[in-house]
């Protein structure tokens, strides 16, 4: 593998964000759509939504026996470890200076806004805005209002006016762009100014889903800028340093109970549309299909945590929650955690320190919801005992009126570095670590143990094969292929049989994820056995009769069930895996192959799994990937790219990358065919050369070059 200089990366970068289409299915924005679970994916859904249950039931056990504030506390402290774990954030990164400045401020009635920019990081720009109440005496007590996905980030009029109404009751309020939204569009044509991404949660998609594969989390990101901003406000003479309250609708619901769980520093917390169980977020998230990847941290619910654990980790600080009737956040489980939370609270004789409030509404901060913020950080943040919870007359400012910038673009006006990009710096660390390991005499011997750890593999689930009755096609007969599984979800396929058995290997056909045209693939199989071949074409766990919907370049169904599997510390990917090693073993005992070893063949996403399954399962005789991902970390290495979050096995550069697992198949046959780069772009000879030179090497090494095979097409 050839490791990008830190010049290329931001050449790369530079170019590709200019794409007018640059994911095969992001050209023209389509309506959202809800995924709908059928057949095997329903099947997959509901086993996950069971773990998820059980793990639950667990949760409600253990803070049953909470019965005391020390005990409460005590698993405050667990459950603060086990989110910083998750999330990415159990080392901090180094505070370095802020270099904080004020561009300029607006005068209004009763406040006033300045417009500030800091680093969170060094060249990492945050731009926000503060608003200072005029009239009262300094410093004031301080609140970081934190954003939902809004695209216009600080300058959406809901936000503006919270911020105005608290301004107006004495406190000040610090609204600062996310990455990726208002001023901070990660996105963007810089010459034009237009958007390629037309929504927040795509965004945040694209450019977060590949710090999984780092073992970190988007949300340790955004966290982090959060936290800075709180250093900011700490930093200033008229903002009282230990009376800062936490605020956020939505996505900012989400950052806003994970800042206050995790940063002792804040003093209350108001978090709302967000809160409910993370049970019934699996259950529902159909309703609610924009991928979120910094809401799902891998390997959360487990042990017994779940989403009222987020309560426990803020005590005995004040938690007010907010929902709606009709929210994409179930309210039963927002009240359940409300419940719970209460009852915990109630038992420290702290009751009056937990409030929550419920609007006849959407997915919205409806009027309840604004009163009761209002109300609670005036209480707990200037002790007021009868706080005034009523709105007065507002007018948005128009959104160039809170640019901090320009052109209301950092990246046009201040340059400086993008999620993606530190996502780059740290994956081609990871890669010169990954390298020096190469030299090591154990490797590649040592990759299949780690893989098998990285992906937590799951027994093979098959335990009872049904084939269909046997119908002729020419020179070779068909059946079809029903399983029943352990853990009921079931995987289906064809068995594909010559009628005179030559001298090709019996293989296992693993189609790729974006295949619809089920007649090609019935071509290939049938061709593979007129050659002679028993061929078994296999549906892993969630494929078969799967109808895939998408919503820009985002599909659905297999997004869905990758991130409910991701809070379970759960791989849909590790899952079908577990079937490719289950079918290898079946097909091995059937009478028309008689014990002979069986080969992998796959496409796409399927010749992944042919990959994996191969590495950890040495009866495996060969493997062939035909149009595979070259490696994972060109997902990291490049702002853009076209490959689903099912591909991605989190944690993994820190050990291993792709060429790593194909050299650990040495002295096995392997074939790759017309290998694809992060856009699925055929690659050219050239860069496929330098490429594959690790696995060259290690197939040199045992003096079994003629077994690997390489065939390149042109771009």
């Amino acid at each position: 593998m050839k490791i990008p200089t830190p010049q290329q990366i931001k050449s790369e970068f530079q170019r590709d964000v200019q794409l007018p289409a640059w994911r095969g299915r992001g050209s023209k924005l389509q309506p959202q759509q809800a995924p709908v679970y059928e057949g095997r994916n329903r099947e997959l859904q509901d086993y996950i939504a069971d773990l998820a249950k059980a793990n639950l039931v667990e949760h409600r056990r253990a803070v049953a026996q909470l019965r005391d504030a020390d005990a409460i506390l005590a698993r405050g402290r667990k459950v603060r470890r086990i989110l910083a774990q998750v999330m990415g954030l159990s080392k901090l990164p180094p505070r370095t200076p802020l270099k904080a400045k004020t561009v300029r401020t607006l005068h209004r009635e009763g406040y006033e806004i300045e417009h500030v920019i800091f680093e969170s990081r060094p060249q990492v720009f945050v731009t926000a805005n503060l608003y200072l109440p005029t009239g009262v005496a300094r410093p004031v007590p301080a609140v970081t209002w934190l954003c939902g996905h809004s695209l216009n980030g600080k300058a959406y009029k809901n936000y503006q006016n919270g911020a105005v109404q608290l301004a107006r009751k004495g406190l000040a309020v610090l609204i600062a762009d996310p990455a990726g939204q208002g001023e901070r569009d990660e996105y963007v044509d810089i010459a034009t100014g237009r958007r390629t991404i037309d929504r927040a949660c795509r965004m945040h998609a694209v450019a977060g889903e590949p710090t999984y594969l780092l073992g970190s989390n988007f949300g340790a990101l955004r966290l982090w800028d959060a936290m800075r901003g709180v250093d900011y406000l700490q930093s200033r003479r008229d903002i009282l340093p230990d009376r800062i309250g936490a605020v956020g609708g939505s996505g900012g619901g989400w950052e806003s109970i994970w800042l206050t769980a995790l940063d002792q520093r804040i003093r209350a917390l108001a978090s709302n549309v967000y809160l409910t169980t993370w049970h019934r977020r699996i259950e529902s998230r159909a309703g609610d299909a924009e991928p979120d990847p910094e809401q799902d941290p891998f390997g959360i619910c487990v042990d017994g945590i779940e989403a009222a654990d987020l309560i426990i980790a803020c005590f005995p600080r004040p938690v007010a929650l907010g929902t709606t009737l009709r929210d994409i956040f179930p309210v039963d489980g927002t009240i359940e955690c409300y419940n719970e939370g209460r009852a915990l609270y109630q038992r420290a004789g702290m009751v009056e320190r937990v409030s929550i409030a419920i609007g006849d509404d959407g997915h919205n901060l409806t009027p309840e919801i604004r009163r009761q913020t209002y109300r609670w950080m005036r209480r707990w943040l200037a002790d007021d005992p009868a706080p005034d919870e009523n709105e007065t007359p507002f007018k948005p400012e128009p959104e160039a009126n809170t640019y901090c910038t320009r052109h209301g673009i950092v990246l046009r006006d201040l340059g400086g570095l993008t999620t993606a990009e530190l996502n780059a710096q740290w994956a081609r660390e990871l890669a010169q670590q990954r390298q020096a390991r190469q030299r090591r005499r154990t490797w590649p011997a040592d990759v299949p143990a780690m893989l098998r750890s990285l992906l937590q593999l799951p027994e093979p689930q098959g335990i009872c094969a049904i084939l269909g009755q046997p119908h002729a096609m020419g020179k070779v007969t068909v059946q079809s292929l029903t399983t029943t599984c352990a853990n009921g979800v079931g995987v289906d396929g064809k068995l594909w049989l010559p009628q005179q058995p030559g001298k090709q290997p019996p293989t296992i056909y693993l189609a790729d994820l974006q295949v619809g045209d089920q007649p090609s693939i019935d071509k290939k199989c049938r061709q593979m056995a007129e050659s002679g071949s028993v061929v078994l074409e296999l549906a892993p766990c969630g494929r078969a009769g799967l109808r895939e919907c998408y919503t820009d370049f985002v599909p659905l169904v297999e997004t869905t069930l990758t991130y409910n599997a991701y809070l379970l510390g759960r791989q849909v990917l590790s899952m079908r895996v577990a079937d490719v090693l289950w079918a290898a073993s079946w097909l091995r005992r059937q009478p028309a192959v008689n014990g002979h070893a069986v080969r992998l063949h796959g496409v796409g996403y399927g010749a992944l799994l042919g990959l994996l399954a191969g590495a950890v399962d040495r009866d495996i005789a060969s493997v062939v990937e035909e149009q595979p991902l070259t490696s994972l970390s060109s997902l990291a290495w490049n702002r853009c790219y076209d490959w689903p979050v099912s591909v991605i096995i989190p944690g993994i550069l820190q050990k291993m990358d792709l060429e790593d697992i194909r050299a650990s198949l040495a002295p096995r046959p392997l074939t790759i065919i017309n290998p694809l780069n992060h856009l699925r772009q055929s690659l050219a000879p050239v860069a496929a050369r330098d490429e594959f030179a690790v696995v060259r090497k290690a197939y040199q090494a045992v003096r079994a070059t003629n077994v690997l095979i390489t065939r390149f097409k042109k771009p």
